[in-house]
């Protein structure tokens, strides 16, 4: 058994109020954090409220859900400019992959 203690990785910047993805898909506020075990490998118990889904679209409030801090990432305006970017590419692929696969059916 590992005692590194960068055996999980996680942000230890994250803080109550940070805005974050995490386990379960859509966008999270961080509520709690809470320190499991003291010692090597443990990271803390992040608990968040849901504010949007995997779609983007608001939820209704009062949705509390737990994970471990090594699923969370922090959401910043940045990456959210950058996740558009990789996404419309992706999406620009696959319609190129359809039309090419049209054409090649005429």
């Amino acid at each position: 058994m590992s005692t590194d203690t960068d055996s999980l990785k996680w942000d230890k910047t994250l803080k109550v109020g940070d805005i974050i993805t995490a386990y379960r898909a859509g966008v999270h506020r961080i509520v709690r954090i809470t320190q499991r075990c003291s010692g090597a490998g443990y990271s803390p118990l992040i608990e968040y409220e849901m504010y949007l889904n995997a779609k983007y679209q608001k939820t209704k409030r009062g949705r509390y859900f737990e994970c471990c801090a090594s699923y969370c990432q922090k959401v910043t305006m940045k990456q959210a400019q950058e996740w558009y970017s990789e996404e419309s590419v992706e999406v620009i692929a696959r319609f190129k992959r359809l039309y090419a696969f049209l054409e090649e059916q005429k």
